[in-house]
C-alpha cells in the first residue's frame, strides 16, 4: 500500500501471523508434500472431523503460537464448505456442516 502507516501495520500482522513457523513442531506440520496432508476438497466431501487446538494462552510477542494458522485453516475449511453448498442444487451442504467452537 502507498500509506505507509497501514502497510506497517500490515506487515506487523503478518510477521504476527508467520511467527508460530518459528516454532519446530508447528513449522514440520506445515511442511508442503507430506503423506498426511490435508485435502480439503475431499475431507468435505466425505464429512472429515478435523479438531483445531492451540494453547489456551498465547503471548504473541514473547511465545507465539498457533491460532492464527489454525484461525487461517478453519476459515480455509468453513469457505471451502460454502462454495460446495453455493455449487450444490438447492444451495446447501448435505449432511450439513457442523463447526463447534
Amino acid at each position: 500500500t502507498a500509506y505507509p502507516e497501514r502497510r506497517e501495520v500490515a506487515q506487523e500482522l503478518t510477521v504476527r501471523a508467520f511467527a508460530a513457523l518459528s516454532t519446530v513442531h508447528i513449522r514440520e506440520a506445515c511442511t508442503a508434500n507430506r503423506a498426511d496432508s490435508l485435502a480439503l476438497e475431499s475431507f468435505v466431501d466425505e464429512g472429515g472431523t478435523l479438531y483445531l487446538v492451540g494453547d489456551p494462552i498465547e503471548d504473541p510477542r514473547s511465545r507465539p503460537g498457533a491460532m492464527p494458522l489454525l484461525t487461517a485453516l478453519a476459515a480455509d475449511v468453513v469457505e471451502h464448505g460454502r462454495r460446495m453448498a453455493a455449487r450444490s442444487s438447492d444451495g446447501r451442504l448435505d449432511p450439513p456442516m457442523t463447526l463447534v467452537l
